[in-house]
């Protein structure tokens, strides 16, 4: 029984793929994406994804990383939807912002820059609402 759990273990590990990201290991079960988020227009924003809910949390311009699995590892599908909402010092809501993100055969880094036009790095932009 030992045996057939360690193969089962070892079979599941190699059909993935583990990434280093800021907060550290992770390991996808199957292809996904790390979102490395900036967000320059607040000091706060929470970070959504569909049909999971919350991803954390963005405090300050400090960029972060999310990863990030399609739902369908149920299914097949391989878009990822993210909101990204900035909130104000009351705690209000004064933007959202939302992109569509697509998986290939492996999973890769995005990044995604919501404000900050003189940002020089690459990736997806967005400008502050």
């Amino acid at each position: 029984m030992r045996k057939l759990f360690l193969a089962l273990l070892l079979a599941v590990v190699a059909s993935g793929c583990a990434m280093r990201t800021s907060g550290g290991m992770v390991f996808f079960p199957q292809r996904g994406i790390v979102l490395q988020m900036v967000h320059l227009c607040t000091d706060r924003a929470m970070v959504y994804q569909a049909g999971v809910g919350t991803v954390g949390e963005v405090i300050g311009a400090t960029p972060k990383d999310f990863p990030l699995v399609p739902l369908p590892l149920m299914g097949g599908s391989r878009q990822i939807s993210v909101t990204v909402q900035s909130f104000d010092t009351a705690g209000l809501v004064v933007g959202s912002y939302t992109q569509e993100f697509y998986t290939g055969q492996n999973t890769s880094v995005m990044t995604w820059v919501i404000g900050g036009a003189g940002w020089g790095g690459g990736g997806r932009r967005t400008p502050c609402q």
